[in-house]
């Protein structure tokens, strides 16, 4: 059967707006490859975003179409890693808002995509035609799923969906792609799923299963049980079946206009779910996605209070996260909240988010800027910058226990403005930084365990 409300199938070769970005040093971080430049105010945007390797990999979400009131939905597919895109319109005859909210591939050939009003869309042929399937059988007593917030697939047919808004919040599994379904009500509230394997999953909700989804429990401990400031968990991801991270809103906070809502909250847990620990981040007012690569690094993508930066990335599981750079804004100079990150590899991934921004990294994010949002945490007793602010000279002291390699500061944008190749016998040093533009600068001093980090100013 083909694609419901579904008009024009054209596939137009979209060369979105790029920035000599594929061109940029080596030291750039995140760049933009595409967004939408009407002069027309928009809300619509990206959704979700999914790469099966570098190149190819797909876009999803309800863009602003000037003369439509609702507009259509879209799955764009690349190629080429974001120079041009196929993009596949479906446009809604239904006079109700309707968008795509999630897209995922468990092979080359197969991919799902799920949004609100009945979307269920499928494709076996890499994303060259799509078929639109019924889920109306999904559902929790009697009430079809208004809105599909995630698609999870760990096979062709084995996948499962999630339903958080509105009557009849519910987990669905399909074991024929998509034909039949059975649902479970006990993870209401569930808006996204991570699968470390094929046997343990979870959910935003802090819902988990052991047994490939046949059943769902709610974990040990919720992660912020009698904590007042929660409000609301947004995204997961757990690298095995221990060790993972659920994000999450909280309330009554830093207020910038907004009553709730403004102060995004991360918790972390290395025992399945049995305990959590929280962290605020004042800063961050929604934290909407999670993508952790390993026990070590990952992104966290979000809604700053302050216009500021988008994507935090960590080195150390979680306990800092560092700002990263984006590079390339619209017409109106600000940055899009960003809905969706996703890395094929450990130094690719690829960011969407609102006004059709699509940014990308080749380098991991390049080299961690800014003090982060644990800023406490950054500088020890084992590091010392002085005089700071600064004038034609800083000096930097460590300890002697710490093996230090190298020395490097950073300016503002992550650019490598000086380098210094150090020996374990030296315990300080004094840098000319006399030929610096004031301004904040990042210093990075790499031993044989960690990265130390320090920020002094340039008067």
């Amino acid at each position: 059967m083909y694609m419901k409300n579904f008009v024009n199938s054209s596939k137009v070769n979209l060369l979105l707006l790029l920035l000599a970005g594929f061109c940029l040093q080596a030291k750039a971080q995140w760049y933009m490859i595409g967004s939408r430049d009407d002069t027309i105010p928009n809300t619509g945007g990206w959704e979700d975003v999914f790469f099966l390797n570098k190149d190819t990999g797909f876009v999803v979400g309800s863009p602003y179409i000037q003369g439509y009131t609702y507009s259509p939905s879209v799955i764009l597919r690349t190629h080429n890693g974001g120079i041009s895109w196929d993009t596949t319109w479906f446009y809604n005859t239904l006079q109700i808002q309707h968008r795509f909210n999630a897209i995922h591939c468990p092979n080359d050939s197969t991919c799902y995509a799920v949004g609100s009003k009945d979307k269920f869309y499928k494709t076996t042929d890499g994303g060259n035609t799509w078929t639109w399937s019924n889920i109306n059988a999904i559902g929790y007593m009697g009430n079809p799923p208004a809105v599909m917030n995630d698609v999870y697939f760990m096979n062709n047919d084995t996948g499962f969906i999630c339903h958080a808004n509105m009557v009849g919040s519910l987990v669905a599994r399909t074991t024929d792609g998509g034909i039949s379904w059975v649902t479970d009500s006990v993870c209401g509230g569930s808006l996204s799923f991570s699968f470390p394997n094929d046997s343990i999953g979870y959910t935003n909700f802090g819902c988990k299963t052991t047994d490939g989804g046949n059943t769902w429990g709610i974990v040990s401990t919720f992660p912020h049980e009698n904590y007042p400031q929660y409000n609301s968990y947004v995204c997961v991801s757990f690298v095995n079946e221990n060790f993972g991270f659920i994000g999450s809103h909280g309330k009554d906070g830093f207020d910038y206009g907004y009553p709730s809502f403004n102060f995004g909250i991360i918790s972390r847990t290395k025992d399945g779910g049995d305990t959590w620990e929280n962290n605020d981040y004042p800063n961050i007012r929604f934290v909407n996605t999670i993508q952790m690569l390993n026990k070590n690094e990952g992104y966290f993508g979000g809604t700053p209070n302050q216009h500021l930066r988008y994507i935090f990335k960590t080195e150390n599981g979680g306990d800092n996260w560092y700002p990263q750079e984006l590079i390339g804004k619209n017409i109106y100079n600000y940055y899009p909240d960003i809905f969706s990150i996703h890395c094929p590899t450990d130094s690719v991934c690829y960011a969407v988010g609102r006004y059709q921004y699509i940014y990308k990294t080749t380098n991991g994010g390049g080299p961690l800027i800014g003090v982060g949002i644990n800023e406490s945490k950054m500088q020890t007793e084992s590091l010392r910058v002085y005089p700071n602010p600064a004038g034609n000279s800083v000096t930097v002291e460590w300890s002697k226990e710490l093996q230090v390699q190298s020395l490097a500061v950073f300016d503002y944008l992550g650019r490598e403005v000086l380098n210094e190749k150090l020996s374990n016998n030296t315990h300080n040093i004094q840098l000319d930084v006399s030929a610096l533009p004031q301004g904040m600068y990042f210093l990075h001093l790499q031993t044989e365990k960690d990265l130390q980090t320090a920020k002094f100013i340039k008067q």
